[in-house]
């Protein structure tokens, strides 16, 4: 009985892929933008004549994030929207994000687009090609809805797919799915 269990042990030491053992990598949707695709937010804000809202010598909330608020200079325009991280591709990851579905049967979803917001590509225009993840799965995955954020963890793949709602700059071969708690 021991030698039929050696054989099989090295059987399935060797079959186990090396993501399985390992955890995935936590990523959040700017790790998906090559460096010279992030937008750089101006040093001259400025607050055009909303005094209320922040004092001359008061610097922006950095917990704004990004986003810009009335009577401040705009963002410039991303460049290069379509590069992506090559360093990620075949790397096991873990990003939250909203679902797209695009192949479902009732609440199971087969294949859908990880997207960073409510609503993206649903509304003109879709986000940029490395904010959409194509994401696939055999099995299918439970969701509650399009309005609650899932954790998705997959291998993911730097492969650009196209389809009638975007360009898309990434897949994903999905391993697990959960809700995403706050």
């Amino acid at each position: 009985m021991k030698l039929l269990w050696l054989p099989f042990a090295a059987f399935v030491a060797l079959a186990t892929p090396v993501w399985a053992a390992e955890d995935p990598r936590l990523i959040a949707w700017d790790d998906l933008m090559p460096e010279q695709s992030k937008p750089v937010m101006p040093d001259d804000l400025t607050f055009g004549g909303n005094d209320d809202l922040l004092e001359d010598d008061e610097p922006p909330d950095p917990g704004l994030r990004g986003m810009v608020m009335h009577g401040m200079t705009p963002m410039p325009d991303i460049i290069d929207a379509v590069s992506v991280v090559e360093e990620l591709n075949d790397v096991q990851v873990k990003i939250a994000g909203y679902v797209l579905p695009l192949d479902f049967e009732a609440t199971t979803i087969r294949e859908f687009l990880l997207v960073p917001y409510v609503g993206a590509c649903i509304h003109v225009p879709p986000p940029p090609p490395n904010q959409i993840i194509h994401v696939t799965s055999e099995e299918g995955v439970e969701i509650g809805g399009i309005f609650e954020p899932m954790w998705i963890t997959g291998t993911l793949q730097t492969a650009s797919v196209s389809n009638d709602l975007a360009e898309i700059g990434y897949q994903m071969t999905l391993n697990a799915a959960e809700p995403y708690e706050y």
